[in-house]
């Protein structure tokens, strides 16, 4: 029996790319999977566009036009998140928080939290158990109420966000919250955006946008193709 793989010879896979090319599916799999730079751009398999943006994103990969200086990268958690033009970033703990971006904006003022640890050595931890203790947070609050949840993954980590609402300290307004938790290789994250409930549409905007910048440092392997088994 001859192992044969797919990416085995140039010529083969030359042939291979353009026909995936032909029919549509490099377009696919640079939008769902984002495997197209990975082919055709400049540093790619086969280095040549083929009718998608010369710019466009790749997953797990911060663009290289990105400021250095509005990425935080930590390391210990194997994130990073491309901080956003425009907003405040306040120190944590001045706050009394332990979160390890803190950040704000006005005109309608809405807060992004993003934290995170490491699972100890010796146990286990779950995308559901982080989730079961931030919901638990905000039930513990007065009036805190969880309205919907569910799966949503950014940049090859799964996750699952959810929306509440809460009584303010003062007990004059209600706080929104949008939040996103997941666990991934052995780090646990949790992302809150949150602002008054009047601003909710703000928040859950602000709250998607802010999720599409965090970013794995080392992102999960992906197999491009299976290997074939010719008898």
């Amino acid at each position: 029996m001859t192992v044969i793989s797919l990416l085995g010879s140039e010529a083969y896979s030359t042939k291979a790319a353009e026909t995936f090319s032909d029919m549509g599916i490099t377009n696919y799999l640079h939008h769902k999977m984002g495997f197209h730079d990975f082919f055709y751009g400049p540093d790619g398999v086969f280095p040549k566009y083929t009718g998608l943006p010369p710019q466009a994103p790749t997953k797990n990969r911060i663009s290289r036009s990105a400021d250095p200086r509005r990425i935080a990268q930590f390391n210990d958690l194997n994130i990073s998140m491309n901080l956003p033009n425009g907003w405040l970033r306040l120190d944590p703990q001045k706050n009394g928080s332990t979160a390890r971006v803190l950040m704000k904006r006005t005109n309608p003022t809405v807060y992004v939290s993003l934290s995170g640890y490491r699972t100890p050595k010796g146990q286990k931890s779950s995308t559901g158990a982080v989730l079961s203790a931030s919901q638990a947070k905000i039930t513990d609050m007065s009036h805190g109420t969880i309205h919907s949840e569910k799966q949503r993954a950014t940049n090859g980590i799964s996750g699952v966000a959810y929306q509440a609402s809460a009584t303010a300290p003062d007990g004059k307004s209600t706080i929104y919250y949008s939040v996103w938790v997941a666990s991934y290789k052995g780090c646990n994250y949790t992302l809150s955006v949150f602002g008054d409930q009047k601003y909710e549409s703000t928040v859950n905007s602000t709250a998607r946008t802010a999720l599409n910048r965090l970013v794995p440092l080392q992102p999960t392997p992906v197999t491009l193709f299976p290997t074939v088994y010719r008898r």
